[in-house]
């Protein structure tokens, strides 16, 4: 009987033990969960891609200077609407090749986008002075959204509506190059003003 109710004893004390451990466990799990919630992109210059819940990031990319060069250099701009390689526009990017605008909701831009862009919303596109500007000018515009379908609506509109040199690099999903918090400090018309014409 006694060695019945030690070995009761004993099998209680292990289950506690055992409830414990599970529950410090779970904690533990819950508050890297927490953390890493928290851990969500704020106001820094630290670039990072974007990444939806349940899935992973992309790995950041880079790509060298010569290469950016050459890639640019071969690029030939056309006066009809086009989707362009995000490795291509990447390499525009850095050669100031064209005009990077954001046509997301401005708590979309604000949370992450490509630096360097400004936040033009869709709806908002042609009536937006800054771009309207730059119509006659042919200055180059690349467009992105989150996925690519608002960026495809954007690039239409913005050729039925008389714009040269326009394109879509698609979304931030595939975005490989890096996002940012920071606001872009350049005014919109010195950014353009830096971009070559295409003649």
């Amino acid at each position: 009987m006694k060695r019945c109710t030690l070995l009761g004893t004993t099998l209680s004390a292990l289950a506690l033990s055992l409830m414990a451990l599970s529950t410090a466990a779970y904690s533990a799990d819950t508050a890297t969960a927490a953390v890493t919630a928290s851990s969500a992109p704020v106001a820094s210059s630290a670039l990072f891609n974007y990444v939806e819940e349940g899935h992973e990031a992309l790995p950041l990319t880079t790509m060298d200077a010569a290469t950016a060069q050459q890639l640019a250099a071969s690029f030939k701009y056309s006066q009809e609407p086009e989707v362009v390689a995000q490795d291509v526009a990447y390499a525009l990017m850095q050669q100031k090749g064209a005009v990077v605008v954001d046509v997301r909701e401005p708590h979309e831009y604000a949370a992450g986008h490509i630096p360097g862009a400004y936040n033009v919303p869709k709806d908002t596109v042609l009536s937006n002075a800054d771009l309207a500007a730059l119509k006659d000018k042919h200055i180059p515009i690349m467009v992105y959204c989150r996925s690519g379908g608002r960026a495809g609506d954007v690039l239409d509109a913005l050729a039925e509506d008389g714009f040269s040199y326009v394109m879509s690099i698609g979304g931030v999903l595939t975005w490989p190059y890096g996002l940012t918090t920071e606001p872009t400090a350049k005014p919109f018309a010195e950014a353009a003003a830096e971009v070559k014409a295409v003649k």
